[in-house]
């Protein structure tokens, strides 16, 4: 009489198999819990730095228009210059600097670039509003006009900086 073990050998193996996956599973559970959350983690930190970004230039898109429309309906040199004190103590600065960790450089880079491209618009924009106590009516008249065509580059510019902050944000 031969003794068949194929079925012992069989529920061996299976048992065998349900006690490596009980050790394994947890340390698989945990690796794939760190990746999710390390991704989860930066993606957060983008969002953040992203709509500080957005907060800023939109702030500061609605100062100057404001500013600029004040300049324009004012009728004395002191109302102007009190615009420009209001200017210097509101506009808000960018914060530009980032953890590498969250962004390629190149991105980052990117962004840097086309931030100081907004800063220059907005320096612009001010230089041409502290002249303006020193202008005639006609030049006045001239130098709102450019204003309102240095807004229009902000205005494009911030835009621009949204939209892309809006792309990398969904790769």
């Amino acid at each position: 009489m031969t003794f068949d073990f194929t079925p012992y050998l069989t529920a061996a193996i299976m048992l065998l198999g349900i006690l490596v996956g009980t050790l394994i599973s947890p340390r698989i559970n945990h690796q794939i819990n760190t990746q999710h959350s390390r991704k989860d983690l930066i993606f957060k930190k983008r969002l953040e730095y992203f709509e500080k970004i957005a907060e800023t230039i939109e702030q500061n898109k609605r100062l100057y228009h404001h500013a600029i429309g004040k300049i324009n309906s004012s009728k004395n040199n002191k109302e102007v210059m009190k615009v420009i004190d209001e200017l210097k103590t509101n506009r808000k600065n960018f914060l530009i600097k980032s953890s590498p960790l969250y962004f390629e450089e190149k991105v980052l880079g990117n962004f840097s670039i086309k931030i100081k491209h907004f800063v220059m618009i907005e320096k612009q924009i001010f230089h041409e509003v502290s002249k303006i106590n020193e202008k005639d009516k006609e030049e006045r008249e001239a130098l709102i006009e450019s204003l309102e065509e240095g807004m229009k580059r902000l205005n494009k510019k911030g835009d621009e900086i949204i939209l892309d902050m809006r792309k990398e944000l969904s790769r």
